[in-house]
């Protein structure tokens, strides 16, 4: 049987429990929807956005891809899914996927080994013409190289 001595500490017990958890969150989150880090350093969201961006991936878009004459597989998508080179370029694939990609011309011009997560596959075009290819594991991501 409990008596009401111990039902009072019981009943505190939790308060004190509550009270350390709220105390601990006030550490880590300041008002007015500042941040605070371990070392009791306190920012905004914004003014903490240099910090992060510094530490982030550079990412590729399909524009700065299609100046260095290379197609990012990324999103089961080829981009850009036309690139128009020079005679004589060298382009290059770059897998930005989780799975494995093939990258083959539909009239066997080149062929690429499968390619996991960040390995690449060039092929340098030495004669004009519109080059259609696919991925052979994913026949529905298409794309072309146009060589002037």
């Amino acid at each position: 049987m409990m008596t009401m001595q111990s039902k009072c500490m019981k009943f505190h017990w939790h308060k004190i429990v509550l009270i350390a958890t709220l105390g601990l969150a006030g550490t880590l989150f300041v008002p007015c929807g500042k941040l605070s880090n371990a070392a009791g350093q306190s920012g905004s969201l914004e003014s903490m956005a240099p910090h992060r961006a510094a530490h982030a991936a550079p990412v590729r878009t399909a524009e700065k891809a299609a100046a260095a004459n290379e197609v990012l597989i990324q999103d089961f998508d080829f981009a850009p899914a036309t690139l128009t080179v020079s005679v004589g370029t060298t382009v290059t694939w770059s897998n930005r996927d989780d799975e494995a990609h093939l990258v083959n011309s539909t009239t066997d011009v080149f062929k690429s080994p499968p390619l996991d997560t960040d390995e690449k596959f060039s092929f340098k075009f030495a004669a004009p013409g519109t080059y259609p290819y696919y991925c052979k594991l994913h026949p529905q991501m298409k794309g072309q190289i146009v060589v002037q």
